[in-house]
C-alpha cells in the first residue's frame, strides 16, 4: 500500500532578516541564521544583553560597530516573540534596541545596569556629536557662501549668454550677391502678381502690364509707394488717352492711301501693347495691320475699303468674322 506523505512543515521567519523560510530548512536561505525556537524566550534574553554591552562599546569607538549592535538587536528580537515587528527599528539604532530590551526582558536588573553604561557612553558620544554639530554649522555657513558664489557665477553665465545672442544677431555673414538678387526677384515677382490681380479686378488684361509699357509710368516723387490699385488707375488714365489718340490715327497724306476706316478700342489696345507703350510705334502697327486686313479682304472679293473697314471695327479687328459678315450681306 502507498505510504502517506508527511505533513508539510510550517514556514518560519528568519530572526535576522525576516525572510520566510521553508519548514524543513535548518538555516535561513538568505543570511544563514539558525532556526531559533519560538517558545524559548528566557534563554534568548540573556544573549542580547551581553551583545548590547559589546555593541555599545563598539558604537562609541566606531560607526561600524553599529552593525554588530544591529545583529544583537535581531538576536533579542528572535528571543522575544512579540518584538518581531520591531526588528527594523532595532537595526537602525541602539536606542531602539535598549527600549525593546527594557520592555520585553525578564532580566531587567542586569539590563538596567547595562543601559546605564550605555547611557553614559551615549552622553559622551552626545558631547562629541555637539562638537561635530558645531563643525557642521561652520560647514553649513561655508556652504551658504559657496551657494551665493554659485549664484554670482550663474548670473555671469546669463550675461555671457546674452552677449553671445547679441554677437549672433549682429555678427552674421553678409548676404552674397546671389542672395540679394534672389531676394529682389522675389520682391519684384510679388509686386507684379499684386499688379496683375489689381488690373484684372479693373478689367485690364495682364498683357497690358508688360515691362516696357508699365515702365513709362512716372514714379511717385515723394511719400510712400503707391498701392497696386492706385498704380492701375493711373495706368488706365494714361492708357485711355493713348488709345483715344490711336483711334483717330490715319495714314500720312504723302502715302496717298484712301481712308482705312475707324478703329476699335480693342485694336488700339493691342497695337499699343505691341508697340510697348510708344505712341508712334503703336500708330504704325495699328495702321499696318489694318492695311494688311484690307488687302486680304480685297483678294477675297471685297475691294471696297469702306464697308470692309466698318466690319473690321464692328468685330474688333477680327478679319474672319468681318469676312463672314460681308459674305452674308452679299448673299442677301
Amino acid at each position: 500500500s502507498p505510504q502517506p506523505s508527511p505533513a508539510p512543515s510550517q514556514p518560519w521567519p528568519c530572526p535576522r532578516c525576516t525572510f520566510l523560510n521553508r519548514g524543513h530548512a535548518p538555516n535561513c536561505e538568505i543570511c544563514g541564521a539558525d532556526h531559533a525556537p519560538f517558545a524559548d524566550v528566557t534563554s534568548g534574553v540573556a544573549t542580547p544583553t551581553s551583545g548590547v554591552f559589546s555593541d555599545t562599546s563598539g558604537f562609541g569607538s566606531d560607526t561600524s560597530g553599529s552593525g554588530s549592535a544591529s545583529s544583537g538587536a535581531t538576536t533579542s528580537t528572535s528571543g522575544v516573540g512579540t518584538t518581531t515587528s520591531g526588528c527594523d527599528p532595532a537595526s537602525s539604532g541602539v536606542g531602539n534596541v535598549t527600549s525593546g530590551l527594557s520592555d520585553g526582558t525578564s532580566g531587567i536588573g542586569q539590563s538596567t545596569s547595562g543601559v546605564e553604561n550605555v547611557t553614559s557612553g551615549l552622553a559622551e558620544r552626545t558631547s562629541a556629536d555637539n562638537k561635530t554639530t558645531s563643525g557642521a554649522g561652520n560647514a553649513t555657513s561655508g556652504g551658504e557662501n559657496t551657494t551665493s558664489g554659485g549664484g554670482h557665477s550663474t548670473s555671469g553665465v546669463g550675461n555671457g549668454t546674452s552677449g553671445c545672442a547679441e554677437v549672433t544677431s549682429g555678427g552674421g555673414p553678409a548676404p552674397s550677391r546671389d542672395a540679394l538678387r534672389q531676394r529682389k526677384l522675389l520682391e519684384d515677382g510679388r509686386r507684379l502678381v499684386e499688379l496683375v490681380r489689381a488690373a484684372e479686378s479693373q478689367g485690364l488684361p495682364p498683357e497690358s502690364l508688360g515691362p516696357a509699357p508699365f515702365s513709362n509710368l512716372p514714379e511717385a516723387s515723394s511719400g510712400p509707394a503707391p498701392d497696386p490699385e492706385s498704380q492701375i488707375r493711373h495706368f488706365r488714365s494714361r492708357l485711355g488717352g493713348a488709345l483715344k489718340a490711336l483711334l483717330g490715327a490715319g495714314p500720312e497724306e504723302k502715302e496717298g492711301v484712301a481712308s482705312l476706316g475707324p478703329f476699335s478700342l480693342a485694336e488700339a489696345a493691342w497695337a499699343w501693347l505691341e508697340g510697348e507703350g510708344q505712341p508712334e510705334r503703336a500708330r504704325r502697327i495699328l495702321i499696318g495691320r489694318r492695311k494688311q486686313q484690307l488687302r486680304l479682304l480685297s483678294a477675297l472679293g471685297f475691294p471696297d475699303p469702306a464697308p470692309s473697314g466698318a466690319e473690321l471695327r464692328r468685330h474688333r479687328g477680327s478679319q474672319w468674322e468681318a469676312l463672314a459678315e460681308l459674305q452674308r450681306l452679299r448673299l442677301r
